[in-house]
C-alpha cells in the first residue's frame, strides 16, 4: 500500500521551460512587472549593439563552435547573436583574447546579459564603457577591473 501511495504522489513529466504550462525552475520567482520591464529595456539596448549571427561567429572561430566564454545572446527576432566587439576587426577576425579572459571572469557562459552589460555600459573605474578601452588601455587593466568586480573588491 505504501508503494501505491508513493506512485500516486510522483509528479508526471513536466513540459520544458518556455512551453505552455511549463513551471518556473524551483526557487526562481517571477520578477516584479517593473523589474521585468527594466530587464526587457536593457536586453533591447544590448541587442541593438552590432552583433554577429551564430554562423558568422562560427566562421570567425575557424568553423568550430564559438568558445563558451564568448557572450551569446538570444534575440527573439534574429536568433542567436554574438556581440561584434568580441572579435578582431576586419573580415574573419577571430575572438579577441582579452575579451575571452574578461568574459571568463564575468562568467559570461552563465550570465551573458550581465557580461554584455558590463562591456557596453558606463564603468566608474574606467570612466566609460569598457568596450571603448579595448586596444586603448593595457589588457591587464581591463582584466583587473573585471577581476575586482568578480571578487567583490
Amino acid at each position: 500500500m505504501f508503494e501505491e501511495h508513493r506512485e500516486a504522489e510522483a509528479p508526471g513529466p513536466r513540459p520544458p521551460l518556455g512551453e505552455e504550462g511549463a513551471a518556473e525552475p524551483a526557487g526562481i520567482p517571477e520578477p516584479h512587472p517593473e523589474t521585468a520591464a527594466v530587464i526587457a529595456r536593457v536586453q533591447r539596448r544590448l541587442l541593438s549593439a552590432p552583433s554577429l549571427s551564430a554562423e558568422e561567429a562560427q566562421n570567425r572561430c575557424t568553423g568550430g563552435t564559438p568558445p563558451r566564454e564568448l557572450i551569446r545572446l538570444e534575440d527573439p527576432v534574429r536568433g542567436i547573436r554574438y556581440p561584434a566587439f568580441q572579435f578582431t576587426l576586419g573580415p574573419g577576425g577571430p575572438p579577441i583574447p582579452v575579451v575571452r579572459q574578461v568574459n571568463q571572469l564575468l562568467l559570461a557562459h552563465i550570465d551573458p546579459w550581465g557580461a554584455a552589460d558590463w562591456w557596453l555600459s558606463g564603468n566608474a573605474w574606467l570612466g566609460g564603457p569598457p568596450v571603448s578601452f579595448l586596444g586603448v588601455l593595457p589588457d591587464e587593466t581591463l582584466t583587473g577591473v573585471a577581476r575586482a568586480l568578480a571578487e567583490g573588491d
